[in-house]
């Protein structure tokens, strides 16, 4: 199985956004669990030179819970989102 198609097989996750992760220098599932949505998408933003989409961070933190985002707890998906703000201000994006 190559990483794109890893990558496609997670909960919320496709082959375009496969694609987009992996331009982004994230090439696999693992790398995924391992950095966290908000890394995920702080490197995303980084690597689009502005904030990515915000439909990012609840696919993300659903990729990463294996969860349908739209089953996410929505304190924890504020709190998610809180934090890249954060990070993302403080980086100047």
């Amino acid at each position: 199985m190559s990483a794109a198609r890893s990558l496609a097989a997670m909960k919320n996750l496709g082959a375009k956004s496969a694609k987009t992760l992996a331009a982004a220098g994230i090439t696999t599932a693992d790398q995924v669990h391992e950095l966290g949505a908000v890394e995920c998408y702080l490197r995303l933003s980084r690597h689009q030179g502005k904030r990515a989409h915000g439909m990012w961070l609840p696919v993300l933190l659903g990729a990463v819970q294996g969860l349908n985002y739209q089953k996410l707890n929505r304190d924890e998906l504020e709190l998610v989102k809180q934090i890249a703000r954060e990070q993302l201000a403080a980086e100047g994006l």
